[in-house]
């Protein structure tokens, strides 16, 4: 028995995922920065949820999540994400705890 080879037509792979996330983080014309407010549909946040990047290390960033509104409802927790796993709304605040430099 002859183990056949994998071929996969119209199927591009990167090797390196960094290249990928930076080209489409380009397409989209997202300009995240720290205070920026987003949402996002993962899993791992509650449907609604809106959150503020207080730092961005990479490709990713620490969002602290809120319930709602930010600053008008109960905050959640901090967690990293990953910058193309992010929605810019296109507000902004400048956080009290945010790590500028």
């Amino acid at each position: 028995m002859r183990a056949q080879p994998r071929v996969r037509t119209g199927f591009c792979q990167h090797t390196d995922r960094s290249i990928s996330r930076r080209s489409r983080h380009w397409e989209r014309g997202n300009i995240m920065q720290i205070g920026s407010i987003v949402r996002t549909v993962h899993i791992a946040v509650p449907h609604g949820a809106r959150g503020i990047v207080m730092r961005i290390l990479g490709d990713m960033a620490m969002v602290t999540w809120y319930i709602g509104e930010p600053g008008a409802s109960r905050q959640l927790n901090t967690e990293p994400f990953f910058l193309e796993d992010l929605i810019d709304t296109g507000e902004q605040v400048m956080p009290a705890g945010a790590k500028v430099h």
